[in-house]
């Protein structure tokens, strides 16, 4: 398989991702997707395509506990 096919394999992946992300409603300022990136591997059984993405995006895709959330009654 071509670089240049499997460069675009992971752009379609990313593009993917992204799309889910906006569709989720979790884009504000569009960092998210801007610093998604993915790292192409050639190994010897063929191509590895890693995808990195900033911690936090977990955070905001599975969201928080309530008793996570700092509370004081009245406040």
């Amino acid at each position: 398989m071509d670089s240049v096919i499997v460069q675009q394999i992971a752009d379609l992946a990313m593009q993917g991702i992204a799309i889910a992300w906006r569709a989720q409603g979790h884009e504000l300022t569009g960092a998210a997707v801007r610093d998604m990136e993915t790292r192409i591997l050639k190994t010897a059984k063929g191509w590895t395509i890693e995808g990195y993405l900033n911690d936090y995006m977990a955070y905001l895709n599975t969201g928080v506990t309530a008793a996570r959330i700092p509370y004081t009654p009245g406040s």
